[in-house]
């Protein structure tokens, strides 16, 4: 008994050591950008050309962003492929505080969910703290650059397709649930408008719950998945068109 109790403290002192350890590890990679007067420059402001502009339309004109007059000379918000405004995660902070507190709170806070998720996902393999705190660095890893560089999307998307492969992953939850979690994740990285990543994401999460051979998980990671959709209304009409044909979609609106 005695034992027992002792295995089980030594557990959570464990697990509170690794999770500390991690959010040290994001306060001290993004120590610099926390104290400068705003997060970064490179891609930083034209990603956040499309929040300033939802912002603009809700705190300043009190409506909702269906339309701009600060995009191309007027423009429908939501046929900017970077509107992330049905993200509600980012959107409610970058309503509430500063534009520079809200960079602030929304890459450090999606850091730190990252770093946790991935803790958890490393604890499906893995026993020891030290191995868990250093896969879920490694694991992170992918959106640590994006930080410098102002990839908005890449920071917010990357934590749930970790947390996808968590409900995935974890056998002790039932097929439905693993299926469920799983879609619901893969649907939410689109809503930030992380194109790239939820290509990539399903090329990895789809095939990986077929492979289980589990229908009920198949089925019920497509129907979670569908929240996804929503996004379709940033980028049908980017449908055909090439990265340098851009003009060809923005012209489609007058």
């Amino acid at each position: 008994m005695g034992i027992t109790r002792f295995e089980g403290g030594n557990r959570e002192y464990q697990s509170c050591f690794g999770i500390v350890s991690l959010v040290l590890f994001a306060l001290l990679y993004c120590s610099s950008a926390l104290i400068s007067p705003f997060w970064g420059d490179n891609d930083t402001w034209s990603n956040l050309l499309p929040i300033i502009h939802y912002r603009h339309s809700i705190l300043l004109q009190h409506s909702l962003p269906f339309h701009t007059d600060l995009w191309y000379g007027g423009r429908n918000q939501w046929a900017n492929p970077l509107w992330s405004f049905l993200y509600l995660p980012s959107t409610i902070i970058w309503l509430i505080f500063p534009l520079n507190w809200g960079a602030r709170i929304v890459f450090l806070g999606h850091l730190i969910f990252s770093l946790l998720t991935a803790r958890v996902l490393a604890g499906l393999f893995l026993k020891s703290e030290i191995e868990k705190i250093s896969a879920a660095i490694i694991l992170t890893s992918p959106i640590l650059p994006a930080l410098v560089a102002g990839h908005f999307e890449k920071v917010m998307s990357w934590g749930w397709v970790l947390l996808a492969l968590v409900f995935l992953l974890n056998r002790e939850l039932r097929s439905a649930q693993r299926g469920i979690g799983a879609g619901i994740c893969l649907g939410i990285v689109p809503l930030t408008d992380a194109n790239y990543y939820a290509f990539y994401a399903a090329i990895l999460i789809i095939p990986l719950a077929v492979s289980y051979r589990d229908w009920k998980l198949f089925y019920s990671c497509c129907i979670g998945s569908l929240i996804g959709l929503l996004h379709l209304i940033n980028v049908w009409q980017m449908i055909g068109q090439t990265r340098v044909n851009a003009k060809a979609y923005i012209e489609y609106f007058p």
